[in-house]
Formats: structure tokens, sequence, C-alpha cells
């Protein structure tokens, strides 16, 4: 199934950082869950503009964790976040 996004939504992946594994002498519950961070990085899926201010697939934002908007149909996930809470873009330095 394929999505696009339309008005100022843009559909995203969550690029997840490498978990570190520590043991630990206390034991803690089973669903325990660390403290998120506030911010989160994407990479972009599709952009809803062909314009030329539009966001290129796979590139990374930074953006607030909570504005990300994750939509079910069916048995497909898709996560989607507006323009305009985008923090910062990243890019590689040559």
């Amino acid at each position: 199934m394929r999505i696009q996004p339309e008005n100022n939504w843009i559909l995203v992946e969550l690029v997840k950082a490498p978990e570190e594994k520590k043991e630990s002498m206390v034991l803690l519950p089973e669903d325990f869950k660390a403290k998120e961070s506030p911010y989160s990085v994407v990479k972009v899926i599709r952009d809803s503009t062909n314009e030329a201010a539009s966001f290129k697939k796979d590139e990374l934002l930074v953006i607030p964790t909570h504005i990300i908007r994750d939509i079910q149909v069916e048995s497909h996930s898709f996560s989607l976040i507006e323009r305009n809470h985008i923090m910062a873009s990243m890019r590689e330095e040559n």
C-alpha cells in the first residue's frame, strides 16, 4: 500500500539510535522503558510538495518526538509529521 502525504504533511521513518545494553544489578519490571528523548531524527520517505522547498527522499530531519503521528491502515503503519514542526535538517559535511 502506498500513502501520499497532502498539504503540509511529510511521510517519514524514525531513525533508531543503536541500543546500549547495560548489565544492571537492579531488577526492573519487564515492561520498564527508559526515558525517551524529547527529540527524534527521522528520514524523509515522501514529501507532500514538489516545490523547491520540499525535502528530498532519505534526508534526515530533527523534530520533537511528540509530534510524530502514527497511522494504522489495515496491516500497514505510516508515520507523518507536519512541515512547520521541523527543527533542523542534517547533512554530511564534505
